[in-house]
């Protein structure tokens, strides 16, 4: 599988991978999701850094606080599965488009 090399956008989305040079790919996206899953829940970021060589280096080590206990397990989960530092270990989105998190509150919409 081909992987990008560009870089563009702010650095707090940047995925483990991009920072390590390995380039992009879906997965990468993936993470991108888990981080503003996460903004959303607890209404900061998961990576933080007063420069940005710590933010990255933050980044890469992969430890964040938990969400709000006020969140479900499941969405718990959801994030810390879009937060794994090894893309491979990302959910797919047929994946989590399936979950019980999603498909339940999509069928309150319906």
């Amino acid at each position: 599988m081909q992987k990008a090399k560009t870089m563009v956008g702010t650095p707090y989305y940047l995925a483990p991978e991009v920072i390590s040079n390995v380039g992009y790919s879906y997965p990468s996206d993936l993470w991108s999701l888990g981080v503003i899953s996460y903004e959303l829940c607890a209404r900061k970021y998961p990576f933080e850094g007063d420069s940005i060589k710590t933010l990255l280096s933050t980044i890469v080590k992969g430890s964040y606080e938990p969400i709000p206990a006020t969140y479900s397990k499941e969405m718990k989960n959801l994030i810390d599965s879009l937060l794994q530092n090894d893309p491979s270990k990302r959910p797919r989105v047929d994946h989590i488009l399936k979950s019980n998190l999603l498909t339940s509150r999509i069928k309150n919409f319906l």
